[in-house]
C-alpha cells in the first residue's frame, strides 16, 4: 500500500486464495489472515487462518486410460483429513474421507481437499478427470462442475427454471440468464493440455432454445487466472484469451454440425482482411460423462479484434446489427452511414471519403460470402474499428455465424445488397446501406466484380469447396456417432444423408449466384467477358 507521494506503508505477500476467499486484518492481532467469509465493508469476523492448507496431490495424472479395467489411485496430503467427491460436485465436510487408497472402475472425476485444522484454511480443491477405456480421435474437454449449478429447477443455467416462458424462444428461462457458475476445465490435446478453475455460463442468441446448448468459459481472477495462453486452435501458436466459447452446432446441431465452420473457413483463406474466428472440433465430457462434439472458439470481444488488428484492446469500438454499439460508441459508425446515404457516391471526392474509412475488399468478401452461402441470419453483423494512432481506423467486418444457411427458400442477391423490394419486406435492408451506396460509384463497382471473380475462380470453385468441406467432415466423422447417441434429435444416418445432400450443392450454386448478380448489377457483356467470360456459366 502507498500513499499519495509514493511513500510505503503497507503490504502483504500471500499464498493465491481460491474463489470466495479474503486476505485481511483481524482487529487486536497482528499481521493477515485468510477468512473463508468476506465481510465486505465491515469488520472482519468469523474464523480467521494464518495459512491456507496445501491441496492434495494424487499419484497419477489425470487424463485418458486405455485397456484399463481399473485404476487405483493413492494421494499424498500434509494437512490432515481429506474429503472427497466422484461425480464433480465440489466436495464439502459432509462428503467421504479419502483412506489408504481409491479404486475406479469407471470414468469419474475426482474432486478432493484437505481440512486443514484451527490455524490452517482448507485447502483448494484438486480435480482430475479419469477416462477409462474412451476412444476419440479428438482433443478433449472435461469440466467439473456442481450437477445442480447445471441442471436445478431454480439455478440451474440449463435448466428451463421458474420464469421460462412457453412461448419460443422462452425468455425468462434460466438458461436466458445471465449467470455465471464455478466449474475446473481440464484439456487433453496429447500435449502439455491444462487445468484451472474457471466459471462458465451458456452463450449464443437464439440457440439456447435447442437442447444442445454452447458454453463459454470464463478465466478471472477470481478462479485463479486472469487469462490463459494456449493452442487452443491447433495452429501451433499460443493465443491468450479470457473467455472460451465451446460452441454446440448451434442450429446446426441437428442437421450437419459442419456449416459455420465450413463457410468461415471458405472465406478465410481467400480474404485477408476480413475477419473470421478458427476453430477446433473436441470431445466434451461434463462430470465425465460424455456430452458431444463442441467447436472450440474464441468470443468475438475486442480482445479478438485487438489481436486482429494488431492494435489495444482498449482502442475498439464494435457496433452489432442495427447500429447497437458493444463496445465503444457508435457515433463514428452513425456518421458514416448517414454521410453515406446523404451523399451521392458516384461523386469521386464522396468515395474517396468513405474510401479512407472502410476495408472495402472485405465488406465486399462479407457481402460475397453471405450470398454464396445464403445466410438468412443477416442481423449478425459485426463492424470493427481501432481508434491507435497509427493505425487506418478503418472499419473491418467480421463474417461470423453462418447456422442458417442453405436451408429452405435462398433469397436472391437483391436481399444482400438492397436496400428495396426483397430487402425491405424483412427490414433487411438496414443492413445493406453502406454498399448499396457505394455500388453507384464505378470503381467500387469494378472492385466489387474484381473480388467476385477471385472468389468464383478460388474460393467458390467445386473443387475448393469439396476440399475444404470434406477436410471438415472427415475430421469430426469419428466423432458423429458418439456425438448423435447423445443427441438423438439427429441421427447417425440422417447426419450422411445431410451431408451428401450439402456437397451436391457445389456443382451449382456459384453458378446460381453469378447469374443473380448479373441480372441484379446489370453486368454488360464487356464485364462478363472480362471477369466471367472464362468460367463457362
Amino acid at each position: 500500500m502507498l500513499t499519495k507521494d509514493g511513500k510505503f506503508v503497507d503490504g502483504i505477500c500471500a499464498k493465491p486464495a481460491g474463489c470466495g476467499v479474503s486476505v485481511g486484518r483481524r482487529s487486536g492481532h497482528k499481521g493477515f489472515f485468510f477468512f473463508a467469509s468476506p465481510s465486505r465493508g465491515a469488520d472482519n469476523s468469523g474464523n480467521a487462518y494464518r495459512l491456507i492448507a496445501p491441496q492434495p496431490k494424487l499419484d497419477k495424472v489425470s487424463g485418458i486410460y486405455h485397456k484399463t479395467k481399473k485404476l487405483v489411485l493413492r494421494l499424498d496430503s500434509t494437512a490432515g483429513k481429506v474429503h472427497y467427491t466422484l461425480d464433480g460436485t465440489e466436495p464439502t465436510a459432509h462428503s467421504p474421507l479419502w483412506k489408504d487408497s481409491l479404486v475406479i472402475t469407471e470414468s469419474a472425476v475426482v474432486r478432493a481437499y484437505a481440512e486443514g485444522d484451527s490455524s490452517t484454511m482448507r485447502s483448494n480443491t484438486l480435480t482430475a478427470t479419469f477416462l477409462l477405456n474412451e476412444q476419440h480421435t479428438l482433443p478433449v474437454v472435461c469440466i467439473a462442475m456442481n450437477e445442480a449449478d447445471l441442471y436445478d429447477y431454480s439455478h440451474g443455467i440449463y435448466a428451463q427454471g421458474p420464469g421460462y416462458n412457453s412461448e419460443w424462444p422462452h425468455m425468462g428461462a434460466n438458461y436466458w440468464k445471465n449467470w455465471t457458475k464455478d466449474a475446473h476445465v481440464e484439456f487433453f490435446d496429447g500435449k502439455d493440455g491444462f487445468s484451472l478453475d474457471c466459471g462458465i455460463k451458456i452463450f449464443g442468441g437464439f440457440s439456447r432454445v435447442e437442447a444442445k446448448k454452447s458454453f463459454c468459459l470464463k478465466f478471472k481472477k477470481k478462479y485463479g487466472e486472469g487469462e490463459l495462453s494456449y493452442d487452443f486452435f491447433g495452429q501451433g501458436e499460443p493465443v491468450t484469451l479470457e473467455d472460451l466459447v465451446l460452441r454446440s452446432g448451434s442450429q446446426d446441431y441437428n442437421r450437419c454440425m459442419v456449416r459455420d465452420e465450413f463457410f468461415t473457413s471458405l472465406m478465410a483463406a481467400q480474404s485477408p482482411t476480413l475477419l473470421t474466428q478458427p476453430y477446433r472440433p473436441v470431445a466434451l465430457y461434463i462430470n465425465a460423462k460424455y456430452f458431444g462434439l463442441f467447436y472450440l472458439r474464441d468470443k468475438i470481444d475486442r480482445d479478438f479484434v485487438a489481436r486482429r488488428l494488431n492494435v489495444s484492446n482498449d482502442s475498439i469500438t464494435i457496433i452489432m446489427s442495427r447500429g447497437y454499439q458493444e463496445e465503444g460508441n457508435n457515433i463514428e459508425y452513425n456518421k458514416l452511414i448517414s454521410y453515406i446515404t446523404s451523399h451521392n457516391m458516384a461523386d469521386k471526392a464522396n468515395y474517396e471519403y468513405v474510401k479512407e474509412k472502410v476495408d472495402l475488399p472485405g465488406l465486399i468478401d462479407f457481402k460475397l460470402g453471405e450470398i454464396y452461402s445464403a445466410n438468412t441470419d443477416v442481423g449478425n453483423i459485426r463492424y470493427v474499428r481501432s481508434t491507435d494512432t497509427g493505425c487506418d481506423k478503418k472499419w473491418y467486418f467480421v463474417f461470423y455465424d453462418l447456422d442458417a444457411t442453405w436451408v429452405g427458400d435462398k433469397p436472391t442477391a437483391s436481399y444482400y445488397l438492397s436496400v428495396a423490394g426483397e430487402a425491405s419486406e424483412g427490414n433487411v435492408s438496414v443492413h445493406n446501406r453502406m454498399i448499396n451506396g457505394l455500388l453507384a460509384n464505378s470503381e467500387f463497382r469494378q472492385l466489387f466484380l474484381q473480388r467476385l471473380s477471385h472468389h468464383l475462380h478460388h474460393t467458390f470453385t467445386t473443387k475448393n469447396t469439396t476440399k475444404v468441406f470434406d477436410g471438415i467432415v472427415n475430421v469430426i466423422r469419428p466423432e458423429m456417432k458418439r456425438n448423435c447417441e447423445r443427441w438423438p434429435q439427429l441421427s447417425y444416418t440422417t447426419w450422411e444423408k445431410n451431408i451428401v445432400q450439402f456437397r451436391k450443392r457445389f456443382a451449382d450454386r456459384n453458378k446460381v449466384m453469378l447469374n443473380d448478380l448479373r441480372q441484379l448489377l446489370s453486368i454488360t457483356e464487356k464485364e462478363n467477358q472480362k471477369y466471367f467470360g472464362d468460367l463457362g456459366y
